[in-house]
């Protein structure tokens, strides 16, 4: 992730009798803290992604291990670098147990609940607040998934997909402030083919959403840079059919998730 990288800008300077182009030297990053978390209802497990801002010309994450993190007054345990598989993530597939730096097992988040944030370095201290989206109902009948409002989500992510020995084969992904949406067979890859798929619905709050703004460097924390968000979810494996001519008798329900069973 780019964004608290710091933006270049190229300056043509024009040297007397010559048209020699320089680039400005890159400046160094600020002495500051990124944090990246959002914490998931219905699960005990939570993580958080702690580093020092980059300069525009480094890539690999700078991880900080020495901080303390504090999420709903829980201290998260600090994760060895040599077990965090490189990556990046967007606010809403948020870092989780392969792409974090820091986690604890033992809060549990409501939905509804609000959750503070606190890390501390030396004297850099980043505070953040979210509300979690509220509990909701998802279902799907024929090719429509619906939900029910989640109080305080900003908008709502659904995936579906279909897996074959491990591997996905075909997907369909949008985001959506509405509460139904018609799975659309052309996807965004693979071919469509009727039988078992999983299929996700995830409330978002409005600090991952406003961080999707390639303009903001923060959202939800205060201090340095990031976001501090949050999302609930249901979600469950149903039989799709090729067309969205389901009766009523037919409609699956889907059932509030307790952790994510893959990196979404």
């Amino acid at each position: 992730m780019c964004r608290y990288a710091i933006p270049i800008a190229l300056a043509l300077l024009l040297a007397a009798g010559c048209d020699t182009a320089v680039q400005p030297p890159i400046p160094e990053p600020p002495d500051s803290l990124a944090v990246y978390s959002a914490v998931r209802a219905w699960d005990s497990t939570q993580y958080a992604v702690v580093t020092t801002p980059r300069a525009a010309d480094q890539r690999p994450l700078q991880f900080v291990q020495d901080a303390t993190v504090q999420i709903g007054g829980q201290t998260l345990t600090v994760i060895p670098e040599d077990s965090i598989q490189p990556g990046g993530y967007r606010p809403l597939t948020p870092p989780g147990q392969e792409r974090a730096n820091y986690r604890t097992d033992s809060l549990h988040v409501a939905p509804g609940e609000t959750i503070d944030l606190r890390v501390t370095r030396e004297e850099k201290t980043v505070m953040g607040t979210v509300q979690v989206p509220g509990a909701f109902r998802g279902s799907v009948d024929g090719m429509t998934v619906h939900w029910s409002p989640s109080a305080g989500a900003a908008a709502y992510r659904l995936r579906v997909r279909r897996y074959e020995n491990g591997d996905d084969q075909w997907q369909f992904l949008t985001t959506s402030r509405d509460t139904s949406v018609t799975i659309d067979r052309d996807g965004s890859y693979g071919t469509f083919q009727p039988g078992l798929h999983e299929v996700l619905i995830t409330a978002v709050d409005s600090n991952l959403m406003a961080y999707r703004d390639k303009e903001i460097s923060h959202s939800g924390v205060e201090g340095g840079f990031g976001f501090f968000g949050a999302i609930t979810r249901v979600g469950g494996t149903v039989s799709l059919p090729a067309s969205n001519t389901a009766t009523r008798s037919e409609t699956r329900s889907l059932r509030p998730l307790h952790g994510v069973r893959r990196e979404q």
